[in-house]
């Protein structure tokens, strides 16, 4: 058996820029964000931090236009050159709920964990 390994997901809908979210979540994680490099995103799409072993990511729908509300995605999962290395038996252990509990302590009241339904819906995948 490997080792457990931690990821989470949270969101807050703003009108604020990628940069402000970033400067924020960095803020509150102790983590810089730079523009992301991970081939899953166009170039400008997200923004990337590592922190704990993990590839924190901050993105959202491009097609909704700078300024207007947005809803911003963090997700952390394992670093992509650790997962292998993790073993496919390893288990994976949320922290959303801490995550949530911080950003809203030292952020603000508008971060949310996203419900199974509004997942699917972003995948493409038909709600249950």
């Amino acid at each position: 058996m490997g080792f457990p390994q931690i990821s989470f997901q949270v969101r807050t809908r703003s009108a604020a820029s990628p940069d402000e979210i970033a400067r924020r979540v960095g803020k509150v994680l102790g983590c810089g964000f730079v523009p992301s490099s991970d081939r899953m995103f166009e170039p400008g799409e997200a923004l990337e931090a590592f922190a704990l072993g993990l590839h924190i990511t901050i993105r959202h729908d491009p097609e909704i236009p700078e300024g207007a509300q947005r809803t911003y995605m963090v997700m952390g999962m394992l670093r992509g050159d650790l997962e292998a290395r993790w073993g496919d038996d390893a288990p994976t252990i949320s922290i959303t709920e801490y995550l949530l509990g911080l950003l809203r302590l030292c952020d603000g009241p508008d971060w949310y964990a996203p419900t199974l339904e509004e997942q699917l819906q972003e995948a493409g995948l038909p709600a249950e």
